[in-house]
Parts: C-alpha cells; sequence; structure tokens
C-alpha cells in the first residue's frame, strides 16, 4: 500500500476522529462510536486492549511518580479516563492506590485547576479497599487495606485544609506511638512559627527523644524568641539532657532577661546539675529572684524554688517567700500567695498560715474575689478552721458567689468527717449546676444507705439546668457515680440534649457503664463539630471498639471514617491519634505501618 491509497483509505475515517495524535491523542468524535467498536471486539481481544491500554496508564503514572514526566505532559485522555478503564477492568485495591498520590493529583489540578477528578479517583480507591477490608473482617481476618483507607481519608482531608497544622498533642502521640520516628517529630517541631507551640511540641516530644536527637532539640528551645516560652522549653528538656547538654542550657538560662523566667528555667535545671554546681546555679536564681519588684511574683517564685534549695537554706528562703507574701495589698493575691506557701511549709507551722489566709480571705470586700478564695482555699483547710470558713462562705449575700463557696466547702466538710454538715451545706446551693456538682463530689464519702438518695437528687438537679453545655458538663461527671437503676434516667436527659457536641459528650461516659450504647454513642461522637470534644469522644470509645470482634468492629469503622475525612486534615489526624487502638485491632501491625507512610506522604505532598 503507497502514501496515496492510505490517504484514500483513511479519508471516510477522518469525520470519525478527532484530535492531533500529539498532546492531544486521537479520540472517537462521537462517544457511542466508541462503545460500537468496543462491541465489535471479542471478549479475548477486549481483555488484551484494556490490558495494553492499563499498561501505558499505569506505566506513565510510574514515571510521573518518579519524577520523569512533569503534569503538564499527561495525556489529557489518560488523566481523565484511566479511572473509568481502571473500573472497567475490575481492577483490585492495588491497581487503584497506585493513583492516589500527590504526583496524581499534580495531574489533575494541571489539567483542570482543581482536584476533583482526582478526588473521585480517591473515592472509588477507597471504595477497593473497604470492599476488601468488608470481606476479610467478616472471616475474623484483619483487614488488609486498612491503612489504605486511612491515604484515601487523609488525602481528602488533606484537600479541604491544606494549610492545616498537627497539635503539639497530636505531635507527641504520633511519636509514641510509632506512627512517626523521634526525628520526623522533631523536624516538625522546630518549623512550628507559634514560639508558645513550639515550646509545647517540644515539652511534650522530649521524653520520647533518644539522646542523639536531644543536641537538635536544645538548639530548638535556646531559638525561641520569647523568653517565657524559652524557660519552659528549657525546663521541659531539663530531666533528659546529658551533662554536656546541661552546661549548654544552663547557659542559655542564664542569658534570659526576665527574672521571674531565668529563675524558672535554672530552678528546673538545677537538680540535674553535679553536686558541685547545683549550689551555684541555685544561688544565682535566688539573687534573680530577689531582684523581682513585685511582691506576688517575688512570693510565687521563692515558693517554687524552695523546694530545689538544700535543706539547711529552705527555712530562710520560706521566711522571706511569706514576708514577701504578706507584703502583697492586693488581698486576694495575698490570701492565694499566702495558702500556696502554706503547702511548702512543715505540718506544725501550716495551720498558723492557713489561718492567715483565711483572715485575708474574709477581709476581702468584693464578694465575688472573697467567695473565689475561700473556694480556693477549701481543699487546704484544717478541721478547726472550716467553721470560719463555713460562716464566712454562708455570709456571702450573693446566690452565685455563695454557691461557688459552699460548693468548695462541702467535699472538704465530708472529708473530715462531717457529712450532714456538708450535705446540709450542698443543699443551701441556689444554682442547680453547683448543686448537683456538690452533691455528686459528697455522695461518696456519704454513708452507703444514703448514696443512691443523694445521687438521685444531684441528677434531678442535673436535669433541671437550662444551659446545655452546663447540664452535658454535669450528667457526664455524674454518670461514673450513678447506680445502675439511674441510667436509664440520665440516657433520658443525654438523648434530650438538642446539641450534638454536648449530647456526645454525655453520651460517650454513659457507654462506658451501658455498651449496648457503642454505636450510638460513636454517632454522636464523629458528628461533634468541635475537634478537641471530638478527640475526647473518640479517644474514650476507642478502648471499648476494639474490643469487639472485627466483624462488628469494621462496620462503625466503615461509617465514621468518611465522615471525619470531610474535616480538615488537622482534624482527621488528631481523630486517627484517638482510633489508633481501633486501627490496630482491625489490621495489626501493618495497618499502624501503612497510616504512618500515608501520614508521611500526604505531608510531603502538601505540606
Amino acid at each position: 500500500m503507497d502514501t496515496w491509497t492510505l490517504e484514500e483509505a483513511l479519508r471516510p475515517l477522518a469525520r470519525l476522529v478527532v484530535g492531533d495524535g500529539k498532546r492531544q491523542g486521537y479520540a472517537f468524535g462521537h462517544p457511542r462510536l466508541g462503545q460500537y467498536f468496543w462491541e465489535k471486539l471479542s471478549r479475548r481481544e477486549q481483555q488484551a486492549l484494556e490490558g495494553r491500554f492499563l499498561d501505558w496508564g499505569l506505566g506513565c503514572v510510574e514515571r510521573l511518580r518518579r519524577g520523569e514526566m512533569a503534569p503538564r505532559d499527561v495525556s489529557p485522555y489518560l488523566v481523565r479516563a484511566l479511572g473509568g478503564h481502571l473500573a472497567r477492568a475490575g481492577a483490585g485495591p492495588e491497581g487503584w492506590l497506585r493513583l492516589v498520590h500527590g504526583a496524581w493529583a499534580g495531574a489533575n489540578e494541571a489539567l483542570e485547576g482543581a482536584y476533583s477528578l482526582f478526588l473521585h479517583d480517591v473515592t472509588r480507591a477507597w471504595w477497593a479497599c473497604a470492599a476488601a477490608d468488608r470481606e476479610a473482617t467478616a472471616r475474623g481476618e484483619p483487614a488488609p487495606y486498612l491503612g489504605g483507607e486511612v491515604r484515601c481519608a487523609l488525602v481528602e482531608a488533606s484537600l479541604h485544609s491544606l494549610a492545616g497544622n498537627i497539635p503539639p498533642a497530636l505531635l507527641a502521640a504520633l511519636v509514641e506511638k510509632g506512627v512517626w520516628t523521634p526525628a520526623q517529630g522533631l523536624a516538625y517541631a522546630r518549623q512550628v512559627p507559634d514560639p508558645w507551640q513550639r515550646a509545647e511540641a517540644l515539652e511534650k516530644l522530649a521524653p520520647h527523644l533518644p539522646e542523639n536527637l536531644l543536641d537538635q532539640a536544645l538548639p530548638a528551645a535556646r531559638e525561641i524568641g520569647i523568653e517565657s516560652a524559652r524557660a519552659e522549653a528549657l525546663a521541659a528538656l531539663a530531666p533528659h539532657l546529658p551533662p554536656d547538654l546541661l552546661a549548654q542550657a544552663l547557659a542559655a538560662a542564664g542569658e534570659i532577661r526576665d527574672a521571674d523566667d531565668r529563675t524558672q528555667a535554672l530552678a528546673a535545671l538545677a537538680p540535674y546539675l553535679p553536686p558541685e554546681q547545683q549550689s551555684q546555679v541555685l544561688a544565682e536564681a535566688l539573687t534573680a529572684v530577689r531582684e523581682i519588684g513585685d511582691a506576688d511574683d517575688r512570693a510565687r517564685v521563692l515558693a517554687a524554688l524552695a523546694p530545689h534549695l538544700p535543706p539547711e537554706q529552705r527555712p530562710q528562703v520560706l521566711a522571706e517567700a511569706l514576708d514577701a507574701a504578706r507584703e502583697i495589698q492586693y488581698a486576694p493575691a495575698r490570701a492565694d500567695a499566702l495558702a500556696a506557701l502554706a503547702l511548702h511549709l512543715p505540718p506544725d507551722e501550716r495551720p498558723q498560715v492557713l489561718a492567715q489566709a483565711l483572715a485575708a480571705a474574709r477581709g476581702i470586700e468584693w464578694e465575688s474575689a472573697r467567695a473565689w478564695a475561700l473556694a480556693a482555699l477549701a481543699p487546704h483547710l484544717p478541721e478547726d478552721l472550716l467553721a470560719q470558713a463555713l460562716a464566712a462562705a454562708r455570709g456571702i449575700r450573693d446566690e452565685y458567689d455563695r454557691t461557688q463557696a459552699l460548693a468548695a466547702l462541702a467535699p472538704r466538710l465530708a472529708e473530715l468527717g462531717y457529712p450532714q454538715e456538708a450535705l446540709a451545706a450542698a443543699r443551701e446551693i441556689e444554682y442547680a449546676d453547683d448543686r448537683a456538682r456538690a452533691l455528686a463530689a459528697l455522695a461518696p464519702h456519704l454513708p452507703p444507705e444514703q448514696q443512691p438518695k443523694v445521687l438521685a437528687e444531684a441528677l434531678a438537679a442535673a436535669r433541671k439546668i437550662e444551659d446545655a453545655g452546663g447540664r452535658a458538663r454535669v450528667l457526664t461527671a455524674l454518670v461514673q457515680h450513678l447506680p445502675p437503676e439511674l441510667l436509664p434516667e440520665a440516657l433520658t436527659a443525654a438523648k434530650e440534649i438538642k446539641d450534638a457536641d454536648d449530647r456526645a459528650r454525655v453520651l460517650t461516659a454513659l457507654a462506658e457503664r451501658l455498651p449496648e450504647l457503642l454505636p450510638e454513642a460513636l454517632t454522636a461522637a464523629r458528628e461533634t463539630r468541635n475537634a478537641d470534644d471530638r478527640a475526647r469522644a473518640l479517644t474514650a470509645l476507642s478502648p471499648r471498639l476494639a474490643e469487639l470482634p472485627r466483624p462488628d468492629l469494621y462496620r462503625p469503622w466503615d461509617e465514621t471514617l468518611p465522615h471525619l475525612a470531610r474535616r480538615t486534615r488537622p482534624d482527621l489526624l488528631t481523630d486517627l491519634r484517638a482510633l489508633v487502638p481501633v486501627i490496630h485491632a482491625l489490621g495489626g501491625e501493618a495497618a499502624i505501618a501503612e497510616t504512618a507512610r500515608a501520614i508521611q506522604d500526604v505531608a510531603r505532598w502538601w505540606p
């Protein structure tokens, strides 16, 4: 066949085909033509053709992942249609998961300026993994693609929030659980821009860092610009530093200009120094604290420093602290300082200082401040001072302030052997939420025959609380103390709460006592909008869920993970931390390892 006859033969086909044969490739001018010619092929020919296309398409994906092809150079048809070809070929999870990659997302974005096509591929990959996991867990076997499910969820959440940050508590948890290595956790902590968050991240990571990484953690602490945050980071690292790094930390602490912050850092470092250095450092700290002009601050820091001093120095320093506390003109602060100092004194000296603190509290003119001071003192007062404190509390005219003071004093009265006086004080409380709390706190100290009645009173008071958040908090605290016969009433009260976050809090607490509530509590937990509340609820429920047989456990997992992925990546990472026991129960160590890889990959694709 020569050129002329070839051209003549192709001419009738030209109207059926569009494209340039280069970047755009060729395609049928009408989609029905493709279907028509496809159906003309035999089954074997269809499989061979589909196989050739998938080999080429997935080969392009691999080249893209290795950086051998730029996203803009991928065939537009391949970007739009590779998922459809995988579906038609009945691809399994391995095939689909090859598309769950940042490079393939880049090709989609280069073509469409968005990720909608990519997300569709991710969704189908998730379905394939879930189908395989559902079959495996139904047989009681580990879920083989649970990590793949998590990867898909992380990708979806990352695209919802490309700039999300990991909370310091989660950062430490990822290292603690082996999801990240200590080096990865520290590398992330060093990049945290907020000084206070970086200090907190270093504080929470410190117990998990091996010695060979501490020489990187210390510079990260020294680089913190805000002195208070730097002092906190140095104090947190102190127990973990080897001798050579302790010397560097000591130098960094000495460079802090603010006397209060410098003292905090020096006092934290001193116990870990060689004996010959301790006395010198503590002397420097003592000199620094004596430079603090404000009597309140000076008393507080002296009290914090005293336990670190040699025994022969402590009495003198505590005496200085007491003198400073007595100089405080503002009565509420003076009462607080004296009460805090009393805890550091020898037992025979405490009553006198607590009496002075109580006198300061009773002399406060502003009733609200007087109530708070009495409430703060209550747990520490000896028996002979309780009567005075109770009289002072009952003398407060404002109902709310009187409530606060009585609520704090009532448990102390019961603890010291005055249960009926405590019960009377609790029943005097006007506000239902505080009355319920006080009654619940008192119940364990009462004679066994009285406890059910008092707890029933507390539950009745809790149900009268108008504020839904307050009612949820009190019910949550009450649930662990209620006898079994009162749990149905508590459940009714929980279901009456309209706010999803508040309702989830109570249902989570109830699920600890009533295992049959686990599914309902999990549903409520995953619908909780507040990330911290949701993480707390999932953390509380996870150990119980992990005890379920795999077939029963996979169903709530399958329903929950897609719901959690609709939020931001920081939210999802926090939720995954809470769900680690569930992930391990469903997929074992392999699922945990794949979860770790997925977190690393996704963080690299979308920092």
